[in-house]
């Protein structure tokens, strides 16, 4: 993204509207953060299975070593 060149349209037109287009920025990174969000729940749930399974591996092979 280049937010700059709002700030560069603003300084060259003191008439320029920005809010269609901080409307659009605003709409792609709040859809943006949505998706980042799900990925991060999706992630937390494959990383405690992950967590549980090591710990079950470790119990075994703690037991195993007894043996």
């Amino acid at each position: 993204m280049q937010d700059g060149c709002i700030w560069d349209s603003r300084e060259e037109d003191p008439d320029y509207k920005a809010v269609p287009v901080l409307t659009e920025r605003v709409n792609i990174l709040e859809k943006h953060l949505r998706n980042m969000e799900e990925k991060k729940r999706e992630l937390g749930g494959i990383m405690m299975i992950t967590k549980e399974k090591l710990q079950t591996y470790y119990t075994l092979m703690e037991e195993d070593a007894r043996r």
